[in-house]
C-alpha cells in the first residue's frame, strides 16, 4: 500500500528497481490508492481555493468550453474524461518509467501524434501515432544500451520531470487573464502534481503498477465525468 515513509523515501530519491517490483492484488490496491488520493487531494484542493480566493480572482475553468467545441455530446465527453484521458496520460507519463524500448516507441509516437494533431486538428492522434510507432520501434533499438545507461544514471530526474510535467500540463485547464493568475496557477495544480508523484510511485512499486495506476486515474476522473454527465442530462 501507499506507506507514507516509503512514499517520502521515493520522493527524495527515486531509484530504478524494475527487478524488485512487488506483487499485489490489482483491483484492491487500485481502489485503496484511489480512496486515499481522492480524499487527500480533494481536501487539499478545497483549502487551496479557499485561501487563494481571499486574495485573488481565480481563473475560470476552460474545459467546459473546450468540450462544447468538440461537439461529441455529453456521453462522448464522459468517455473522453473518464477513460480516454487517463489512458493517454498514463501511456505518456507513467508507462516509460519502466525501461523498455517499446515503451519509448509508444511515448514518442503519442507525443508526435499529439503535436501534429494540435496543428492539424482533423488528423486524429492515433492515425499519426501508429506509423510513427512502427518507424521508431525499428530504429530506436540500435541505441538501447546507451539510452538505458543514461536512463538509470539520471532516473530520479526522469521521475521528477514526469510528475511535474503531468501536473503542469493541467495548467491548460484554466483561462488565465492577468499576471496574478499566472503566478497562482501552479498552486491550483498542486493536486495534479501530487497525483503525478503518487502514480509514479505506484508504477515503480508494483509489478502491475501501470494497470493499478491506470485504474486509479480512471476512478479519479470517473467522479467529475459522472457529475458532468448527470448535470447535462438534467438540463436536456
Amino acid at each position: 500500500m501507499l506507506g507514507i515513509t516509503n512514499f517520502y523515501t521515493f520522493l527524495k530519491n527515486p531509484r530504478y528497481n524494475a527487478l524488485e517490483l512487488k506483487e499485489t492484488n490489482v483491483l484492491k490496491t487500485a481502489f485503496k490508492v484511489f480512496l486515499i488520493t481522492y480524499v487527500v487531494f480533494t481536501l487539499l484542493n478545497g483549502l487551496i481555493h479557499l485561501f487563494l480566493e481571499l486574495f485573488f480572482t481565480l481563473p475560470e475553468d476552460r474545459l467546459e468550453e473546450f468540450f462544447k467545441s468538440m461537439k461529441i455530446g455529453s456521453w462522448g465527453i464522459f468517455v473522453l474524461i473518464a477513460f480516454m484521458a487517463p489512458v493517454i496520460e498514463e501511456l505518456i507519463f507513467r508507462l516509460p518509467l519502466v525501461f523498455k524500448i517499446k515503451y519509448f516507441s509508444i511515448l514518442f509516437a503519442i507525443m508526435i501524434g499529439v503535436i501534429i494533431h494540435y496543428f492539424i486538428p482533423y488528423l486524429p492522434v492515433i492515425i499519426v501515432s501508429i506509423p510513427v510507432y512502427f518507424i521508431s520501434s525499428r530504429y530506436v533499438p540500435k541505441y538501447e544500451k546507451k539510452i538505458f545507461d543514461i536512463w538509470v544514471r539520471y532516473f530520479r530526474f526522469v521521475v521528477w520531470f514526469s510528475a511535474l510535467a503531468f501536473g503542469l500540463v493541467h495548467v491548460g485547464n484554466f483561462q488565465l487573464v492577468n499576471d496574478s493568475q499566472y503566478l497562482i496557477v501552479p498552486l491550483l495544480v498542486i493536486p495534479q502534481l501530487g497525483m503525478g508523484f503518487v502514480l509514479s510511485y505506484v508504477r515503480l512499486t508494483y509489478r502491475q503498477g501501470f494497470l493499478i495506476g491506470l485504474l486509479v486515474h480512471i476512478f479519479i476522473n470517473f467522479v467529475p465525468a459522472t457529475i458532468y454527465l448527470f448535470q447535462t442530462q438534467i438540463h436536456l
